[in-house]
């Protein structure tokens, strides 16, 4: 049960998985760390109280529903649609109904992650969660989909980009359903420009590899989520799109002083696919590798 969602019945104390049918889409196979990620298409059901292991994401893809919430000796009935989110922390869930049937993308988040941004962000070594239902979230929907899309095409963006969107989950879940939010000051310092200056330098040096965001944290001695965001402020785009240009940057020179094949310029700049360095250069030069080749030769 390791690749899948689990949780306790508190019926029996069991751990299980959350859903015993096999998810539609799975994070399984991810190339990155720090998160699970099951699609379902559920008809509807009832839950009893169960125990969450680790923070939990529920984000409606596709259906309404109607969500029966029991707590404080009384049903609560909720309604939920596209883009409707609940956020639940670790611990125990009271018994709900959910009406069906209904897309639902799931996210549970690792617990050492979530400690270990919460000291970096919080500057304290806990964060306590409030549950929230049927909440609409669309920075969370639109997180939820890109992971979703990443995991259907076979994981294009590599570790890097599938970090970077757990970076910013988690930076989005400590600053909007953490009982305190985030500090006043959490945005204020910058990554400085001699450690920048060492991760760009990094960056150049190891185009090839299939970075990560915890890699490039680490040569300035930051978390995942603390990196992503300073670096984002410094340069004016997350890592994973600011590695993508210099990638297309350096292939545009390739292409335009050698006769280097497009398969191993490709693999040369770290792409998963020469199909994924064609489409990536198509969306940032506005033509494919073979067509701008031909066009600087003429």
């Amino acid at each position: 049960m390791n690749d899948r969602i689990c949780l306790i019945d508190c019926r029996n104390g069991r751990t299980r998985k959350a859903f015993a049918a096999a998810p539609q889409v799975s994070s399984s196979r991810a190339p990155w760390d720090g998160l699970r990620v099951e699609r379902h298409r559920l008809p509807s059901f009832k839950a009893p109280e169960v125990m969450l292991l680790e923070p939990f994401l529920s984000i409606i893809v596709e259906g309404g529903s109607a969500l029966g919430l029991k707590r404080g000796g009384r049903t609560e009935h909720l309604a939920m649609g596209p883009g409707s989110v609940c956020v639940l922390a670790p611990g125990h869930v009271p018994p709900i109904e959910v009406g069906g049937p209904v897309t639902t993308l799931f996210i549970s988040l690792r617990s050492w992650m979530l400690a270990e941004s919460a000291a970096d962000l919080l500057d304290r070594d806990g964060a306590r969660l409030r549950n929230a239902y049927a909440v609409n979230d669309p920075h969370f929907f639109h997180l939820g989909m890109a992971l979703n899309a990443e995991i259907e095409q076979g994981y294009p963006g590599g570790r890097l980009y599938g970090e970077s969107l757990a970076a910013a989950l988690m930076t989005h879940l400590l600053a909007a359903y953490s009982e305190r939010g985030l500090p006043a000051n959490a945005h204020k310092t910058g990554i400085g420009s001699r450690r920048l200056r060492l991760v760009l330098d990094y960056i150049e040096e190891n185009l090839s590899a299939d970075l990560s965001l915890t890699e490039l944290g680490g040569v300035v001695d930051m978390s995942p989520c603390r990196f992503a965001r300073l670096f984002r402020e410094a340069m004016g785009l997350p890592p994973h799109q600011f590695v993508l240009r210099k990638r297309i940057a350096r292939a545009r020179a390739m292409l335009e002083a050698s006769s280097t094949s497009l398969s191993e310029i490709s693999s040369s700049l770290g792409f998963e696919s020469q199909s994924h360095f064609t489409a990536v250069f198509h969306k940032l030069v506005g033509t494919t590798p073979a067509a701008y080749r031909l066009r600087q030769r003429h």
